[in-house]
């Protein structure tokens, strides 16, 4: 197989864009965007009820956009 037999669509590429485009935060600044505790997101992401990337076992990436989406749809106030 050549890399010529590896074809990405168009909407493939505008994902992989996207994507490059997101800031990934931790959990302490993932906190701080929607008012919660550290603790509370930590807990969100082992109930897997927050928006989240886990990079390797240990390691857990929230991306902002995501987030603000979640928040939106799950009635967060973030204006706090």
């Amino acid at each position: 197989m050549s890399h010529n037999d590896f074809k990405l669509s168009d909407q493939s590429v505008a994902e992989a864009l996207k994507r490059m485009d997101e800031k990934l935060v931790r959990h302490t600044e993932a906190a701080e965007i929607l008012s919660v505790s550290p603790r509370t997101i930590r807990e969100w992401t082992s109930l897997r009820k927050i928006p989240h990337r886990r990079i390797t076992p240990r390691c857990v990436r929230y991306s902002v956009p995501e987030l603000l989406e979640w928040a939106e749809e799950n009635r967060i106030d973030v204006s706090r």
